[in-house]
């Protein structure tokens, strides 16, 4: 009986010893997950504002630290107080977004980045779209273009340009490599894709398009991008999609192209402002985009563009075009001289006030000393600035809600 007793005394000893490492375990994995979440929360890139932006809406942003393995979004209030972050993404994100569909149904949207698009030279990044409900909560996490057309296999998009127009239906942009029949050679074809309800109702692709192969001012040094060599042209790259109501057209910016108007039925070319085919009378040199982005159509049927390189003295701009597709006639121009050298990549504005002529804007570039601000031209002045304290860029950004123009929408 004794002996029992001794054996039930040790197994007691035993489970008790075992429950105690047990519960020494679990304190130091919430330890450990402790320290990783601070250490997480730690290496979020911090920032500084000066100012109040006067459009009074949320600013939707994205933050990466410098080697790019760690990603956020985040959302501030028009005097840059964050209201709002996410987790760490494991990677990094674009075009952070607010959507409210007609019915007032609320959604958010962002872009997160798979890998670098092979012989891209950086320059195109294989992504997919993110959309989340009111609340963050995931409602797709993999938005990409239905194989169609030349895009087959591996489903992407680029990480540049996307619309949300509900749960079910998007206009999404990518690039593929190919070897056109009509030219011979390696170049990535761009594709601009609208699907509904899992079906695709509108396709365009740049090679079905042969003029452009002339009108492209860089990424077109065909005959080198051979199966040998390895390369392959960048000869258009699309980096801004938005719709025109007034003349029922697709308005397209390609960095290395122009400006491109493709009429949404026949899908024919409306027009192009570019450096090498210009079809509007009185774009001029000096009024001629170079390497621009961001080409977004306002409520009176003009057209602002971010214009990288365009600009005869050594600083970007912000055009704003007046045109008459009917007539291919520029009707009216204004431009504002932006607070930075010229950027060489990317680059977002948005239309604050049509009064004081005030617009948010992101060089985009590597300019450690501004990431956002918003400038009043009419009385030339900083009126809300955005720096990140290690340099940090800032690609894209959007303010309130999303004003979203599309065909039948």
């Amino acid at each position: 009986m004794k002996q029992k007793i001794r054996k039930l005394c040790v197994i007691a000893l035993i489970v008790l010893a075992l429950l105690a490492a047990v519960k020494v375990a679990a304190v130091a994995y919430d330890q450990y997950r402790l320290y990783n979440y601070r250490k997480e929360r730690d290496s979020f890139p911090t920032y500084k504002t000066e100012g109040k932006s006067s459009l009074g809406e949320n600013l939707y942003l994205t933050a990466h630290t410098n080697n790019y393995e760690h990603g956020w979004l985040f959302i501030t209030d028009c005097e840059g107080k964050e209201l709002w972050r996410s987790e760490d993404l494991g990677t990094y994100a674009y075009s952070f977004r607010q959507y409210v569909y007609p019915d007032g149904t609320v959604r958010y949207a962002y872009q997160l980045v798979e890998e670098l698009m092979p012989k891209a030279n950086g320059a195109i990044e294989k992504t997919h779209i993110v959309l989340l409900d009111e609340q963050m909560n995931v409602i797709n996490d993999n938005i990409v273009p239905l194989p169609y057309g030349t895009m087959r296999g591996d489903l992407f998009c680029e990480n540049h340009e996307y619309i949300i127009l509900g749960d079910d239906h998007y206009v999404l942009t990518t690039a593929v490599e190919i070897v056109p029949e009509n030219l011979g050679f390696h170049v990535f074809n761009n594709i601009i894709q609208e699907q509904k309800d899992g079906e695709v109702i509108w396709h365009l692709e740049t090679i079905d398009y042969p003029e452009l192969y002339e009108a492209s001012c860089q990424g077109n040094q065909y005959e080198t991008y051979t199966d040998a060599s390895g390369q392959c042209g960048d000869y258009v790259h699309i980096n801004s999609v938005d719709f025109d109501k007034n003349n029922n057209a697709v308005i397209v910016s390609f960095r290395n192209l122009g400006l491109v108007s493709f009429d949404y039925t026949t899908k024919e070319i409306n027009w192009m402002i570019g450096t090498n085919r210009n079809d509007i009378a009185g774009v001029t040199a000096d009024k001629m985009p170079k390497f621009q982005h961001c080409a977004r159509v306002m409520e009176d049927g003009s057209l602002i563009v971010f214009d990288n390189s365009g600009c005869l003295e050594d600083y970007s701009r912000i055009q704003r075009f007046w045109i008459d597709s009917e007539k291919k006639q520029l009707t009216d121009y204004k431009e504002y001289l932006g607070n930075m050298p010229r950027s060489p990549y990317m680059g977002c504005i948005q239309l604050v006030d049509e009064d004081t002529e005030t617009y948010l804007i992101s060089y985009g570039g590597d300019f450690s000393e501004m990431a956002l601000e918003e400038y009043d031209f009419s009385n030339g002045k900083r009126t809300f600035k955005l720096v990140f304290d290690m340099g940090h860029d800032l690609y894209a950004f959007s303010a309130g809600p999303q004003k979203v123009r599309w065909h039948g929408y």
